[in-house]
């Protein structure tokens, strides 16, 4: 027989350290939760997004002009992560493929 008590809803659990500004040892016990669990639990959490990370190939025209980021004057750059994508401002197809990829992902 499972002890209902004994249950831990940790997505829950996960959602609420992850904005809590406390120590990890003040979380736990605020939540009945060991501190081992919670090392557990993250570091599951953690395996699995590094898992599910994914490369979305983006098509660039082969005409496309390339720019140096630090010479041009209207460049758009774009951080994900340690990824950085430079793209010319008046470049907009490849622009438009990239905001198109990102709205799959997201």
């Amino acid at each position: 027989m499972i002890d209902e008590t004994k249950i831990i809803d940790w997505p829950d659990i996960m959602n609420k350290f992850a904005v809590h500004k406390g120590t990890i040892v003040d979380f736990c016990n605020e939540n009945n939760i060991k501190p081992y669990q919670l090392y557990h639990q993250r570091d599951k959490l953690k395996k699995k997004k590094k898992q599910n990370q994914l490369f979305h190939e983006i098509d660039v025209q082969n005409n496309a002009s390339l720019i140096n980021p630090k010479d041009a004057l209207q460049t758009i750059k774009i951080e994900i992560g340690n990824a950085k994508i430079y793209i010319p401002a008046t470049d907009y197809d490849s622009l438009l493929n990239i905001i198109r990829e990102l709205v799959k992902s997201c």
